[in-house]
């Protein structure tokens, strides 16, 4: 349980690291598995383990249909100058929290 919560806050550390910078730019809406592999480049590739794979698959999942476009880019492209809105912020907090009840309930 104890690996699972750091996991999701790597992640959640990871995320709004990247959303925390300067500006955003447009385009059209990547996939739900772009964004889950951007998410796993972002706390560390495949070398990460098992454990992170799943927690980034559970955050790209929960943060999918929450966060704005540019956000979703953003971490695909791996863009740290992009500033995530409040709107995004609140949604990878609620994402992070979703999934630490996720990962942990599961065992």
């Amino acid at each position: 349980m104890n690996r699972a919560l750091k996991a999701i806050a790597a992640s959640g550390v990871a995320l709004a690291l990247l959303l925390g910078g300067c500006s955003g730019g447009g385009g059209a809406k990547p996939s739900k598995e772009e964004v889950r592999a951007g998410l796993l480049k972002q706390v560390g590739g495949e070398e990460s383990g098992e454990l992170y794979k799943k927690v980034t698959e559970c955050m790209a999942d929960e943060i999918y249909d929450s966060v704005s476009t540019e956000a979703l880019r953003a971490i695909v492209e791996g863009d740290k100058s992009f500033k995530g809105s409040k709107e995004d912020d609140k949604a990878i907090k609620d994402a992070s929290q979703a999934c630490i009840k996720k990962m942990t309930s599961k065992g």
